[in-house]
């Protein structure tokens, strides 16, 4: 399946799609409680299936997808809150967003190493960013019809190095998505169970991965002041002289 917003809102309107949504809500419901508010939330690549209504109305909510994935109107009440833009140029200041999902992107970029950049730019000191990638050892990273099997792919520690080298920092991650990417009905419902013993006997093959990371905080520690040489107090002897 090609990387483009045509494609994915398709692939959401299945019942794979629906299912994908659910444990992906699930980890995105835990990065950005519903409750949150005067937050300005940025999703890039394809993350409005992710924002509640809620969460939209409680706080500023933009979504950017990029130039080569096509653009879609989000959401349909209001004016858009969507844009296209390029992944090494995203307009926007730095130190802007406070929280940030990243889903169908790192897979769809050219450069994930020039996107990480550009999220450490817009970050804000104590924002955080969410990164939902296709996990390199997976099923679904390899299955054609998959929404997850085209463009790079990585594993757990690669992102994290590449993270390292951007400036970010890893508080969590999370392994998800064990069951194969199915159409089937009668498949679909062993997932759950699937699911279960997958995270239990499989952990590094999981479909999908999950990491939240913050901007990496460098403190130079205060140098102390330079101390002037003091001389040696000498014992003066009865002639003057001293030891």
């Amino acid at each position: 399946m090609t990387c483009t917003v045509k494609k994915l809102c398709d692939f959401y309107k299945t019942p794979l799609g629906d299912v994908v949504q659910v444990y992906i809500n699930d980890i995105v419901k835990k990065f950005i409680p519903e409750n949150t508010k005067n937050q300005f939330i940025l999703g890039i690549g394809y993350a409005t299936p992710y924002f509640t209504e809620k969460l939209t109305h409680s706080n500023t909510v933009l979504s950017f997808t990029f130039d080569k994935m096509g653009g879609i109107t989000w959401p349909n009440t209001s004016c858009s809150h969507t844009a296209i833009v390029h992944e090494d140029h995203i307009p926007l200041a730095n130190k802007s967003v406070d929280r940030l999902i990243v889903v169908h992107a790192l897979e769809c970029c050219q450069s994930g190493e020039g996107l990480l950049k550009e999220i450490n730019r817009i970050i804000a000191l104590d924002g955080e960013v969410l990164i939902v990638f296709p996990n390199k050892a997976g099923v679904w990273s390899h299955t054609s019809h998959s929404p997850f099997a085209h463009g790079k792919h990585y594993t757990m520690s690669q992102l994290h190095d590449m993270l390292l080298k951007s400036g970010l920092h890893v508080e969590s991650e999370e392994r998800f998505l064990y069951f194969p990417p199915t159409q089937s009905l009668y498949t679909q419902s062993f997932f759950a169970p699937v699911e279960m013993m997958g995270s239990y006997f499989l952990p590094y093959f999981s479909g999908l991965n999950a990491i939240t990371a913050k901007k990496r905080t460098i403190i130079t520690p205060n140098q102390p002041a330079p101390q002037r040489p003091v001389a040696k107090k000498g014992v003066l002897k009865a002639n003057g002289q001293s030891t």
